[in-house]
């Protein structure tokens, strides 16, 4: 009676020494349940997918935000003993008792891929949570279910069978099951990763497996054994042996009572450890090369019935199997007593589902990727209440994508409508719109055209062989296929077209041509099979505008050419031409008009229609005295001068600087030399009479552009008339009298040093003004009378005498 008591007391001391440790443990695991919503990356698909020619990275995300346990937990305060644990179970099965999904907000949601050691931003595409996904391609769960089959489990072997087969009538199309049957040494029972269609396969499995297999011994390594399966399983998919269709998430279930008697690493610690690795998703670890798979593992923790020996190591078997789960990538755990295996499994399994089908699967559009194997991606988010802890874990580890083999961003449907609207010709420009890398840098892109007529390679159109693609781009560019990059950007390339007719597939409205883009620095191209290459719309090459510009002129030129020479045969069949009026030589060439019979010679008064010349150095005829002036009135300021009859022009001697020069008789002119002006009266009478006279044009009006003044009028009217077609008389009524060719070239001359003579004349007449002021002091020193005296013509002692003027020195 006193042992009953004895063993009574022992057996609450330890189940309350149980369940205060399950309380730690627990605790241990709802230690976030106060934290904020989190953000998880279950999962990158190293699969391509393509939305409109762009590349897609597919992504499976849970956002998930925990509620605190000590809530969840209240209602089994007051319960003691074994019943504890049912409780806890009880409530923690509740839907939502400790966690609740959270909508993914996409319009604050940044997922960066570090490229050359910059973030890049990715854009968003599309999201679709994952119970609402399952009629899509890969959307399953590959599920290990791992049974305790050893000794030690007794009767708990049924309801870990009960639980299994709830799992395997709770599949989904996608879904791969993995099931394992594991004693106190080794696996006993595998049958492989089995599809959908082959659960009537499994089922048979766990039929045939009815009892526990046979002991070999007190000890046994749990922990070492489920690191084992975990290793065998997830890393034998994908196999050739195994099915080929691989679904995106994953996750594994522990159907055990956690006896790992005489293993030291079978306790808390070692699965905190395992916790840890599953978390980090490559199995096994060593190898870094595997992509990275978070593993969340549903941990069912089977107690066996209460016992001195059981009593001992149940504290173990509960932190070791509680341990396992981690909750914060959707692992589970739960106790599951004698008898409620087939009552519990439904509820158990229902909730696991749960927590899969809250999660999103999310696509991002990524134009640009790290050259090399490690990719690190980073989930931040922006503006969000609550606030959402982002995701970094996934840093410098492989996600199972070969960079090369990652499409460039075409955008095809904006590069579509652009050939639509400007056809692509040989020899001509295009743009292909996307989001690219090469930031501006034109000597990465090139663009390749299939010739017309080509066939792919079966063989080698899904090869992903780096010599065959060389090959296949030199082949190209031996055949001049290469289209080279004359601008770019990181939206948009302009590529001109080889100048072959090869690049057109096809003839009149369903011309195309067909080309890849390839990025040569990140070695990575466009779509490159027979369905999704890039075909644009095209056409013939157009006739050329400078071309077409150069023959309409090189027609012109003929037709003006013909017209000149059919003009000029019509003349000469036609006679001579009728000479024209106004300057410029005659048509029978020379000065004037063509010589009469005889040759050149004067022709006298006896010729027919021939007056009598006048003198050539004669005055012309004066009015009688009291007669008013007929001559022209000439101003001196506009160099105007009237349609009478023209006035003489005389050669004098300058008052002031003693130079020859012209001037008109009865009028005030300029010195040509000096620029002094000369009064009337020195031309009076016509000047000296051995002084040679002009006869002056007939009233040219001069050209004021010769400066305007009083000796640019002089030398307009002296031009007037030592031009050769006022000689000849073009535009007078009166024709001047014919000269001999060496006199008239002897006036050519003269006229010409008159002119230098003129343009000097401010210079000289700066000389003349010096030296008279200078004369004009030496005779004042001397005494001598510079006065004029009497008539302007005459003067004093040989020199010019000059009107006095105040000099100041």
């Amino acid at each position: 009676m006193r042992h009953g008591k004895a063993r009574r007391r022992s057996i609450h001391v330890l189940w309350t020494v149980v369940l205060s440790l399950a309380a730690a443990c627990l605790a241990a695991w709802g230690s976030e349940a106060s934290a904020a919503p989190e953000a998880h990356i279950l999962r990158i698909d190293p699969r391509t997918g393509l939305k409109n020619g762009q590349p897609l990275l597919t992504t499976v995300i849970e956002v998930v935000q925990f509620k605190r346990l000590g809530e969840a937990l209240q209602p089994c305060a007051n319960v003691t003993g074994p019943s504890a644990l049912s409780c806890w179970s009880e409530q923690l099965e509740k839907p939502g008792a400790l966690w609740v999904p959270f909508p993914f907000p996409e319009q604050n949601a940044r997922m960066l891929v570090k490229v050359a050691g910059e973030d890049q931003l990715t854009k968003f595409s599309d999201k679709v949570q994952w119970g609402k996904a399952q009629n899509q391609a890969n959307v399953g769960t590959a599920w290990l279910v791992a049974v305790d089959a050893s000794s030690a489990m007794g009767a708990r072997f049924a309801d870990a069978r009960a639980i299994a087969h709830q799992i395997i009538e709770e599949m989904e199309p996608n879904d791969l099951l993995d099931l394992m049957f594991f004693d106190d040494v080794q696996v006993v029972g595998d049958t492989k990763w089995k599809t959908f269609k082959q659960r009537v396969d499994l089922g048979n499995a766990l039929n045939a497996f009815k009892s526990t297999a046979p002991s070999h011994g007190r000890d046994r390594a749990l922990f070492s054994q489920i690191k084992h399966m975990t290793q065998d399983a997830f890393g034998s998919l994908g196999n050739s042996d195994q099915p080929d269709a691989v679904p995106l998430h994953q996750a594994m279930v522990v159907l055990s009572n956690g006896a790992g008697r005489g293993d030291p690493e079978s306790a808390s610690p070692s699965a905190d450890v395992f916790h840890q690795y599953l978390d980090q998703g490559r199995f096994p670890a060593e190898n870094t090369s595997l992509p990275k798979t978070p593993l969340p593992v549903i941990s069912i923790w089977l107690p066996n019935a209460a016992g001195m020996i059981e009593n001992v190591y149940r504290n173990n078997e509960a932190q070791f199997m509680q341990s396992l789960a981690n909750p914060e990538i959707g692992g589970y755990f739960d106790i599951v007593q004698e008898g409620q295996g087939a009552s519990k499994a439904k509820t158990i399994i229902g909730l696991v589902r749960a927590r899969f089908n809250a999660m999103w699967l999310v696509h991002w559009t990524m134009s640009c990727i790290n050259s090399s194997v490690d990719q690190t991606f980073n989930l931040v988010f922006e503006n969000t209440h609550p606030a959402i802890a982002p995701d970094g874990t996934f840093k410098e580890v492989p996600i199972g994508v070969d960079p090369t083999e990652w499409p460039l961003a075409v955008d095809i449907p904006k590069t579509l409508k652009a050939a639509q609207e400007n056809p692509l010709y040989p020899g001509g420009q295009f743009t292909v719109y996307g989001d690219f890398c090469w930031s501006g840098d034109k000597t990465r892109a090139e663009a390749y055209f299939i010739p017309s007529g080509t066939k792919p390679n079966p063989q080698q159109a899904n090869s992903r062989d780096p010599e065959v693609a060389k090959k296949a781009m030199q082949q190209l560019q031996a055949e001049h296929m290469l289209g080279t990059a004359v601008a770019t950007g990181d939206g948009y390339v302009t590529f001109t077209v080889p100048d072959d007719e090869k690049v057109l597939e096809g003839t009149g409205d369903n011309a195309v041509a067909r080309l890849v883009v390839y990025d040569n620095r990140a070695h990575r191209a466009s779509a490159v099979d027979e369905k999704t290459v890039l075909s644009l719309k095209a056409t013939k090459k157009p006739l050329s505008l400078p071309l077409i510009g150069g023959i309409a002129g090189l027609l012109i030129v003929i037709v003006l050419l013909l017209m000149v020479l059919l003009r000029g045969g019509g003349r000469r069949r036609g006679g001579p031409t009728p000479p024209t009026a106004g300057y410029g030589p005659s048509p029978g060439g020379g000065y004037g008009t063509p010589p009469p019979p005889g040759g050149y010679r004067a022709r006298g008064p006896t010729d027919a229609g021939v007056a009598p010349p006048a003198e050539l150095f004669s005055t012309p005829a004066q009015p009688p005295p009291g007669a008013p002036a007929q001559g022209p009135q000439q101003s001196l300021n506009t160099g105007s001068v009237s349609q009478a009859a023209p006035q003489p022009i005389v050669q004098v001697s300058c008052p002031a600087c003693g130079m020859a020069t012209m001037a008109t008789p009865g009028q005030t002119s300029v010195c040509f030399s000096c620029g002094q002006p000369i009064p009337g009266e020195v031309t009076k009478g016509g000047g000296d009479a051995n002084v040679p006279r002009f006869r002056a044009g007939h009233g040219e009006r001069i050209d004021q552009r010769l400066g305007g003044s009083q000796r640019g009028d002089v030398a307009g009217d002296l031009g007037a008339v030592l031009d050769p077609r006022g000689i000849r008389g073009a535009r007078g009524t009166r024709p001047g009298p014919v000269l001999d060719l060496p006199e008239r070239t002897a006036r050519q001359r003269r006229a010409r040093d008159l002119e230098a003579r003129r343009r000097s004349a401010p210079r000289a007449r700066r000389d003349v003004q010096q030296r008279d002021l200078d004369l004009g002091c030496a005779n004042r020193a001397r005494g001598v009378d510079a006065r004029p005296d009497g008539d302007a013509s005459t003067f004093r002692a040989g020199r010019v005498q000059r009107p006095a003027r105040s000099v100041t020195r």
